[in-house]
């Protein structure tokens, strides 16, 4: 188990130094939390990475001007499991969905909230 721990604590360290090279102006320390719940996933870093960057360049086109609720969501899709466009697919469908019930949706932290409902089964 300590074993496991340390690797974590390195996963996420790792993480954090990649995310900030990739994104300096929007990583703080406020994403060391989904960096280590990235690091709890089966991924290794470069696919994490991979996967987060290609969901934040598909987000960003929908939900443009909203650079660090992108990253945010990017980081809670790339933590579910699935197709990563197929995810994204999913956020935006979820997110017009909402919008044509003409419900009021956040697109700052509300917006990390879509991407945890990606895999949520619908009930009859």
């Amino acid at each position: 188990m300590d074993d496991q721990v340390d690797q974590i604590i390195e996963k996420t360290k790792t993480l954090m130094k990649r995310i900030e090279k990739e994104h300096p102006f929007l990583t703080s320390d406020e994403d060391t939390s989904t960096a280590a719940l990235l690091a709890m996933t089966h991924k290794s870093v470069d696919e994490i990475i991979y996967e987060t960057e290609e969901c934040f360049k598909i987000m960003n086109v929908k939900f443009p001007g909203h650079k660090n609720a992108i990253q945010s969501l990017s980081h809670v899709l790339t933590v579910e499991e699935g197709d990563l466009l197929q995810k994204c697919e999913k956020v935006s469908g979820i997110y017009d969905a909402l919008k044509r019930k003409k419900l009021k949706f956040g697109l700052e932290s509300e917006l990390a909230a879509l991407g945890a409902l990606v895999n949520v089964k619908a009930t009859p």
